[in-house]
């Protein structure tokens, strides 16, 4: 499936569930990824735990896709205005720059030190 074909798919997945459907369908996804991204962080740092690298890293790239495709869905259910949302994301991006580059020089930015 090309990409313009996936995008048409959601939209139409979008229009026959709707707003409230996508809504809370993102929210279980959402969770779903929080709790695949902390297993893969326990992967990393507990040799004990019961997981294969395989296992872990499948389940985050399928909650990852799952939120991806829950995003462009809710955004046309919202009808998002692309054009703010990317200066609003522009405007985030600048300030991380900006703490991180405060960082690098040994400034402090008022956060704690590992919080960009």
């Amino acid at each position: 499936m090309t990409g313009q074909e996936q995008k048409q798919t959601m939209i139409s997945h979008a229009n026959f569930f709707g707003l409230y459907n996508r809504k809370n369908q993102a929210i279980e996804e959402m969770a779903e990824l929080t709790q695949a991204l902390c297993k893969h962080s326990r992967l990393l740092c507990d040799q004990t735990f019961d997981g294969t690298h395989e296992q872990i890293n499948t389940n985050l790239y399928e909650e990852l896709a799952d939120v991806e495709i829950l995003l462009f869905e809710l955004k046309h259910c919202l009808m998002v205005d692309e054009k703010l949302l990317n200066k609003i994301k522009q405007v985030k991006l600048e300030r991380t720059d900006e703490r991180i580059m405060k960082k690098l020089r040994g400034e402090k930015n008022g956060k704690a030190d590992n919080h960009l």
